[in-house]
């Protein structure tokens, strides 16, 4: 990461989404029964102490209120000297006419900054949970469905275990590059077209497994697409201008009932640092809900995770397939990658992120 490499533009093709915890899906933990602790979110990335400040909790707002408060008569102090030459009237009558146009942008920047994350935010969450279910109900067809075939039940296990893999431990990015080498879904309807005309196949299992693979492309379209549409910075950087904009305009109109020595009203002083607490939270909700995979308003995965383990059920105590499939990640061998010639570093980088 640098300085330059935006939330937008880089990091989310790279951090990891984590539908589900990622333990129960470790190779040494293949048999461990799964509990409701499993279906609970995931550990916050930024560990306990960033946790223990979080914008929603008491000392975060104990901060920022705090600094507001004693800031604030040293910004008084500046802009008394800044507009000594303006007359306190008109300087009360600029703030008043300055104050209300910025507060209705902000109000509608906001309303409609909130609007636009949490449609994301709903639609992502039905969006998953309905490719997790319709994974399920795939995963248990393919198994009936190749009851007498171990080596094409095995290979059809494998294909769901690696989309359950994808989407429990790896990124956007991965993701896509993986629809685009080795795709799970494509790869199980060319498992059913190799056996399609196998004797003692159930056709009407073969008709609904292959309509669900439809369903999950759809699905995994639209979660794809929504996880991609995260506000760009320059939408909060709009946001954070506007609300310096106002704040600065309630100093300004506090300069004229500033104290001979240049110190402000106490009330003055607990009102900016009260705006202060209500601008950051502000700020700090929509931006978290930007970020749909930690924080406050993350995902809620309890669905999702619960498709997820009931995959890892019907696999791992499968009689036919039981200790031939698993969720281990695939390690990104470079020997892989025909035509490698020492550079695939640079040419991965160049194929995620332009």
């Amino acid at each position: 990461q640098s300085l330059f490499s935006t939330y937008s533009q880089r990091v989310q093709l790279v951090e990891p989404r984590l539908y589900a915890r990622p333990d129960q899906f470790l190779k040494e933990n293949a048999s461990k029964r799964p509990t409701i602790e499993d279906v609970a979110e995931p550990t916050s990335f930024y560990g306990k102490i960033a946790t223990f400040f979080a914008w929603n909790g008491l000392p975060a707002r104990a901060v920022v209120g705090g600094m507001s408060y004693l800031a604030f008569p040293y910004i008084v102090s500046f802009l008394e000297t800044a507009t000594q030459d303006v007359d306190n009237q008109d300087l009360a009558t600029l703030v008043g006419t300055f104050i209300p146009g910025i507060s209705i942008v902000l109000g509608t920047y906001f309303s409609l900054t909130l609007s636009i994350l949490y449609d994301r935010f709903t639609k992502m969450q039905e969006a998953v949970s309905s490719e997790a279910a319709f994974l399920a109900l795939t995963c248990n067809n393919l198994l009936h469905l190749f009851q007498n075939d171990k080596d094409a039940a095995v290979e059809g296990a494998q294909c769901i275990a690696d989309q359950v893999r994808t989407m429990v431990f790896d990124s956007r990015g991965k993701e896509t590059m993986g629809v685009v080498y080795s795709d799970p879904y494509t790869r199980i309807l060319n498992l059913l077209k190799d056996h399609h005309q196998d004797i003692g196949l159930d056709t009407m299992l073969l008709g609904d497994i292959r309509n669900a693979i439809k369903e999950l492309f759809t699905l995994r379209s639209k979660r794809m697409n929504y996880e991609a549409l995260a506000l760009a910075p320059t939408h909060f950087d709009v946001m954070t201008f506007l609300s310096a904009m106002l704040m600065i305009g309630f100093a300004l109109g506090t300069v004229a009932t500033a104290q001979t020595d240049g110190v402000p009203v106490e009330l003055s002083r607990i009102l900016f640092a009260s705006l202060m607490v209500v601008f950051t939270v502000s700020y700090e909700m929509a931006w978290d809900l930007n970020r749909p995979f930690d924080g406050v308003y993350q995902l809620r995965r309890s669905g999702t995770a619960m498709h997820f383990l009931h995959i890892k059920h019907m696999i791992v105590n499968h009689p036919l397939i039981e200790g031939l499939v698993d969720f281990e990640e695939i390690i990104d061998d470079e020997a892989e990658v025909p035509g490698c010639d020492g550079n695939c570093e640079q040419r991965k980088a160049e194929i995620w992120f332009n």
